[in-house]
């Protein structure tokens, strides 16, 4: 009896792990145009932004317009005084080099971003962060 008792809790203590060890997530909704002012067909449907991963967008965008997502924890962070996110885009793959455009989210929700570079950007980044402290030194 007793045994039957440690393997069923045993049991339930295996199915209940994952879930209390699931993650937060963070994405942020996105369509991608070949249009400058986000008219038209998308390209490849929605993409859903995870937060500080670099997404490709092979064949390029010249627009692209963010959207809510159901995994939002990022901006119940924000309204608690958690660090600004941003949306930016890259002229490369890889989000390498300086990006082309940044807006601040969730400020730019449903707003065109339009890079003012006339090639189309290639990667796109999601993330929120801190900004530095500024030290003042003491007198």
């Amino acid at each position: 009896m007793a045994r039957s008792v440690i393997l069923a809790t045993g049991a339930l203590l295996a199915i209940l792990s994952p879930l209390a060890q699931a993650k937060e997530k963070n994405e942020l909704r996105t369509y991608a145009f070949t249009s400058d002012d986000c008219s038209g067909a998308t390209q490849r449907g929605n993409m859903d932004l995870k937060m500080g991963k670099c997404q490709n967008i092979v064949v390029g965008a010249n627009s692209i317009k963010p959207f809510h997502n159901k995994h939002e924890a990022w901006i119940g962070r924000i309204n608690e005084g958690g660090p600004p996110c941003f949306i930016s885009t890259f002229q490369h793959h890889g989000c390498k080099g300086p990006p082309t455009s940044t807006e601040e989210l969730p400020q730019a929700i449903s707003e065109c971003i339009s890079p003012v570079h006339e090639e189309p950007f290639l990667s796109v980044l999601f993330d929120c962060y801190q900004p530095p402290q500024i030290t003042v030194p003491n007198p």
